[in-house]
Parts: C-alpha cells; sequence; structure tokens
C-alpha cells in the first residue's frame, strides 16, 4: 500500500500528485472488492464486536479512510 506523506505530497508537482491520485484511487477499488468479499463471506454480529471478523473490517477500514483522507 502506497504510504504518501504530507510532506510528500507539498513537494510533488501536478504530475506526481497525478501519480499518487491515481495510485491511490486503484487501491481504494481494491479495498472496495475485498469489502465485497469479505461481507459476503462474513458475517458481522452485533452483539459481539470483538470477534477476528469484526477486527479486520475495523482495520481494513482505517486503511481505506487513510486513503479517502489522502485523495
Amino acid at each position: 500500500m502506497l504510504k504518501v506523506t504530507s510532506e510528500q505530497l507539498l513537494k510533488s508537482n501536478r504530475s506526481q500528485l497525478e501519480q499518487y491520485k491515481y495510485q491511490l484511487v486503484q487501491e481504494q477499488l481494491k479495498l472496495d472488492e475485498f469489502f465485497d468479499r469479505f461481507l459476503e463471506e462474513n458475517t458481522l454480529k452485533d452483539n459481539d464486536l470483538n470477534t477476528s471478523e469484526w477486527i479486520t473490517y475495523r482495520e481494513m477500514m482505517k486503511e481505506y479512510d487513510r486513503i479517502d483522507s489522502v485523495i
């Protein structure tokens, strides 16, 4: 996964920024696919939020949110 910093973004020219955005959008699309498959294959029960499924879901959602905020 692309881990671009704010400093890198500030120092980038337009072409580099477009490349970063393209890569981040691609990663976001992969995460969309992950969530589609994950939610089809797993049941997330509201009464137990400490299952491995919930932990995985939250970790992947953090990554999705990070990418979204950079875009």
